[in-house]
């Protein structure tokens, strides 16, 4: 299940950067994240704006 009960798509997760600094993604990959976040509406586009993250998975 995708972010808030839906399969697949695409999410737009903006990380602070004191969290996420050293992390190097590749496309493809998996991030689960875990609350504390917050919703942002932009349009018809919901944001999250998320201060923690707990796992990555690489895709290889």
């Amino acid at each position: 299940m995708g972010f808030g009960g839906s399969k697949g798509g695409q999410r737009t997760i903006i990380f602070n950067p004191r969290v996420c600094d050293n992390v190097d993604l590749e496309v493809g990959s998996l991030i689960r994240i875990y609350p504390p976040w917050k919703k942002v509406q932009v349009g018809n586009d919901t944001i999250i704006l998320c201060s923690y993250f707990s796992e990555i998975s690489s895709p290889f």
